[in-house]
């Protein structure tokens, strides 16, 4: 059992690495299905295209996305246990539907009360259900350690309190059924060999991010399967800590001896993968084996030089000598649009002119 990560720059490059290791190392049974999880119907297409080119043929595979991989081993390591239905999006939806409707009269619900007071057939009850659903399962995700605080007592104030009151009410109506961050942390405490029913190998292609939650998941699950990631990070450096000139501004000047700006684009608008990069170094130690495959774009265009720059965390700079580009040079375009619906257009046909 062990965990490896491949870190790489373009998909295309860690797709052959990707096939190239399914081949070597074959499952056990031609019978037994192959599971990558990716984050995205769009990717799963476009990979089992790509592996089928490479190997040539692709089936039996199944491509479940990240959070559908969390249920799924939690239905396995708790097999007694329903992990799946009250706190899914959708029996919240109906759970919350009936929760609310006798909390509107405490205070903190006016906002609520007032928007729902013109509700005659329940169709708002309904779509504010459902978005409470969709955000309390990413806070599942994303911010467990908001709902620990909530159910211990904690609350929110201002305009976030109706939703720690709302929470707990949802879990005190729950019949002792448990959130996924307590089934996460028992998960990650007693998972270990001998455990069976598993899947004999995971492999994560593509993924650009993941909460800790997530990733704490994973390298419990490296104790009894095998895990392989396919990253695709912009840049091999350490980028954690870069930060735009703009908030180094905000800084003393003994805070900004430790800041750069690496490159600018990473710096100002690459919030998340910075935030990923992070996370991801604390189980790269817990890592088996780590591999890179990265390629130098060049700068033959625009495009591959902005590439190349976040690859080596550098930057052209205010003051630097314009780069010489072909005239006809259309990798990177801007175009302003009135509206979302001309912004698809606009897409539409720029697609249509690359074919």
């Amino acid at each position: 059992m062990s965990l490896t990560l491949y870190t790489g720059n373009r998909s295309e490059r860690l797709v052959s690495e990707l096939a190239g290791r399914l081949s070597e190392r074959r499952l056990s049974s031609p019978l037994t299905e192959e599971i990558i999880v990716v984050q995205s119907r769009g990717m799963q297409r476009w990979l089992s295209i790509e592996l089928a080119e490479k190997n040539g043929i692709w089936a039996n595979s199944r491509f479940p996305l990240p959070d559908t991989l969390v249920r799924e081993c939690f239905r396995i390591f708790f097999s007694e246990v329903d992990t799946s239905h009250y706190f899914g999006v959708q029996q919240m939806t109906w759970n919350i539907m009936a929760i609310l409707p006798p909390l509107l009269d405490e205070p903190p619900f006016a906002a609520i009360r007032s928007y729902l007071s013109f509700d005659g057939e329940g169709l708002r009850l309904y779509q504010l259900a459902e978005r409470a659903a969709a955000i309390f399962n990413e806070y599942q995700f994303y911010r467990p350690d908001l709902l620990q605080r909530w159910e211990s007592g904690g609350e929110e104030k201002g305009e976030g309190l109706w939703q720690s009151i709302l929470w707990k009410s949802l879990v005190a109506g729950s019949g002792g059924v448990q959130p996924l961050w307590a089934l996460k942390d028992e998960f990650c405490r007693g998972l270990k060999l001998p455990m069976s029913g598993f899947p004999e190998r995971i492999s994560l292609f593509g993924i650009s991010y993941l909460p800790k939650f997530h990733l704490d998941i994973l390298s419990a699950l490296s104790r009894v399967t095998d895990i392989t990631l396919f990253v695709l990070s912009p840049t091999s450096d350490f980028w954690a800590d870069i930060m735009a000139r703009k908030t180094q501004a905000r800084l003393s000047v003994e805070e900004r001896i430790y800041r750069n700006e690496g490159n600018p684009l990473l710096a100002s608008l690459g919030h998340m993968g910075r935030e990923f990069s992070s996370l991801m170094q604390d189980l790269a130690d817990s890592a088996e084996m780590q591999l890179e495959a990265y390629e130098e774009p060049g700068e033959e265009t625009l495009l591959r030089s902005l590439q190349t720059d976040m690859l080596h965390l550098q930057g052209a700079g205010a003051d630097a000598a314009p780069r010489p580009l072909p005239p006809n040079d259309s990798s990177v375009q801007i175009h302003s649009c009135h509206s979302p619906l001309r912004e698809v257009e606009v897409l539409h046909d720029s697609l249509l002119s690359f074919l």
